[in-house]
């Protein structure tokens, strides 16, 4: 499926700019170029004026868009680590690309609960007094009106008390 994925948008962004030609190499690869090469064919493949939808999959999971944005994750901390802290605390940088658009916020939730209020324009959190177990965070953009324009992905984080020296976690 990547691979499917990979080779229709080259197709697509070749096709905008250019002819495109279909070969297969030495070793029986079947390759794509936008210069005419010996043995290659050209591809009939009509232009596009939009770029083709991209469907949820491992690179984009479907419990997140980014709107207006190049890119917006949770940075830390990471899917699926656990934190050990004894005060139940937790602290969580963004990445955001391009920076902040004027009249947009920044805010988190934890467990689906907003936390805090808005972030402002802070790419940087840190929660305390959260209780021990296992959380979901997903940092979200709103605009002035307050409707909601991008997400990240949910980020599972599990939370644990320190491990006393020498025992086993």
């Amino acid at each position: 499926m990547r691979r499917s994925l990979a080779v229709t948008t080259l197709l697509w962004s070749l096709s905008a700019m250019a002819a495109v030609y279909q070969g297969i190499d030495p070793d029986g690869r079947v390759f794509y170029s936008d210069k005419p090469v010996e043995n290659a064919r050209l591809l009939d493949i009509p232009a596009a004026s939009t770029p083709p939808p991209v469907s949820p999959g491992p690179d984009r999971p479907a419990d997140a868009f980014i709107g207006p944005y190049t890119d917006f994750e949770i940075v830390t901390p990471a899917q699926d680590e656990t934190i050990r802290d004894d005060e139940g605390r937790l602290s969580i940088s963004l990445l955001l690309v391009p920076a902040l658009q004027e009249g947009h916020r920044l805010s988190l939730e934890v467990d689906g609960v907003p936390a805090r209020g808005d972030l402002g324009e802070s790419m940087q959190l840190e929660l305390g007094g959260l209780r021990f177990g296992s959380h979901r965070l997903q940092a979200m953009i709103q605009d002035a009106a307050g409707e909601t324009i991008a997400t990240t992905v949910i980020v599972h984080v599990h939370l644990r008390r320190p491990v006393p020296a020498g025992a086993l976690p």
